[in-house]
């Protein structure tokens, strides 16, 4: 288990000391020595179980792309209706089905926007569980959860928010998808990739993006303003937030990643904080 032996910095340690409400946080990356091993700090209630929310989409992401590499299914399978003529998982997965938030409608033409949706991925969990012939929550823990050893992670819900568990489990999913052991280097190259780039939508809670920069099921950073990461984030970097107060956030190039989690939904304090929080974390 990462264990947390390095002083903060005062900077570090004010901003923390500061959070209203309770907390975890998760900062992972190389040893600055020639020494293999990354260098992993923990903060706050590491042994608690906090909410995910839409960070949940990364794990149904990963168990996804498993099924795909598997052979259980193709990132072209149609996932029929409610979505439009020819849309594809990919289209699920990089939300431009143009599916609503959370029904059914319809609020564009597939491939002409990016709308972000809860609904979307629930759809996905439908098509894992036919081509898998498990529930969805079934094949997470199959493909994700148990070979990872996150055992105090449950997906009790939909595969779009419900996931639970401590900023431990989280950390360990970090460091897989920074540096993944479960799918081959030629897979996660691909789901990398931006998935319809160019597309202009909503990135909820920072309004609309004139580029809203998405993989398949992971948002990339791109050039998104205004972003709940520091404005100096490389825009290769990717990961997630969810409406629960959480996020992740990966470099891919020097495998460091930052998760944060907490007992208070997201609204202001996190826009206000956020970006210092990972800016000070990242600069230690």
């Amino acid at each position: 288990m990462p264990s947390n032996d390095l002083v903060p910095f005062d900077s570090l340690e004010n901003r923390l000391s500061a959070i209203p409400f309770p907390y975890a946080l998760a900062v992972s990356r190389p040893l600055r020595s020639r020494s293999p091993g990354q260098r992993v700090e923990l903060f706050g209630d590491i042994s608690q179980v906090f909410p995910w929310a839409s960070v949940s989409k990364l794990v149904t992401s990963f168990a996804t792309w498993k099924a795909v590499e598997d052979g259980l299914m193709t990132f072209s399978d149609p996932p029929g209706e409610p979505c439009p003529p020819g849309s594809t998982l990919a289209d699920l997965l990089g939300h431009t089905t143009g599916l609503a938030f959370a029904s059914n409608h319809l609020s564009a033409r597939l491939r002409t926007h990016r709308i972000y949706s809860n609904r979307g991925f629930e759809l996905v969990g439908q098509m894992v569980e036919k081509a898998t012939r498990m529930t969805i929550s079934q094949w997470v823990a199959k493909t994700v959860t148990e070979p990872l050893e996150m055992t105090r992670t449950q997906m009790p819900g939909s595969p779009a928010d419900s996931m639970r568990g401590t900023i431990t489990d989280l950390l360990t999913f970090a460091q897989e998808l920074a540096k993944p052991t479960l799918i081959s280097r030629d897979m996660w190259a691909l789901v990398q990739q931006p998935w319809m780039p160019g597309l202009s939508g909503v990135l909820p809670g920072y309004g609309r993006q004139n580029d809203n920069l998405w993989g398949m099921g992971i948002e990339i950073r791109g050039r998104k303003t205004p972003h709940w990461t520091p404005v100096n984030t490389p825009p290769y970097c990717f990961g997630h937030f969810g409406q629960s107060g959480s996020f992740l956030l990966v470099n891919p190039l020097t495998d460091t990643v930052i998760a944060f989690l907490g007992a208070q939904p997201f609204g202001d304090w996190h826009k206000e904080n956020w970006p210092d929080l990972i800016e000070t974390a990242l600069a230690r």
